[in-house]
């Protein structure tokens, strides 16, 4: 059975939901909270990403690009997020800057190795 209710962990992780942790197939999540400097480094490993910045701004690094400035509205409720896709196999950095947060969400293991790219909420209609 799904765990409905999930406690924050300390530090930089606000909450951290495994496909295992909570019996599911396929997706996960991580919520990340990161000051200004802060940074956190991980691996997709054999999954894509989706990063989703979901307030403040942030700097993300890979081999496949860097993307020093998404982000920018205050919180969730403020219109459409930036965002990055990262596919299988690459290894990011997150900094933050002042109020940053960001939730990386794994995908499936079987990814599409689709090319790389920010999706920036000002390029949306």
């Amino acid at each position: 059975m799904s765990k409905l209710l999930v406690r924050p962990t300390d530090g930089e992780v606000i909450v951290s939901v495994t496909p295992a942790s909570a019996d599911w197939s396929h997706v996960g999540f991580e919520v990340l909270s990161l000051g200004a400097g802060a940074v956190a480094e991980r691996a997709t490993g054999d999954r894509e990403l989706c990063l989703v910045v979901v307030g403040g701004r942030c700097r993300v690094r890979s081999q496949h690009g860097d993307w020093p400035d998404l982000g920018g509205r205050p919180d969730p409720f403020s219109g459409l997020p930036d965002a990055v896709y990262l596919p299988p196999g690459t290894e990011l950095v997150v900094e933050g800057h002042a109020g940053g947060v960001a939730v990386l969400i794994p995908g499936s293991i079987r990814g599409r190795d689709r090319w790389p790219r920010p999706r920036r909420a000002s390029a949306r209609p």
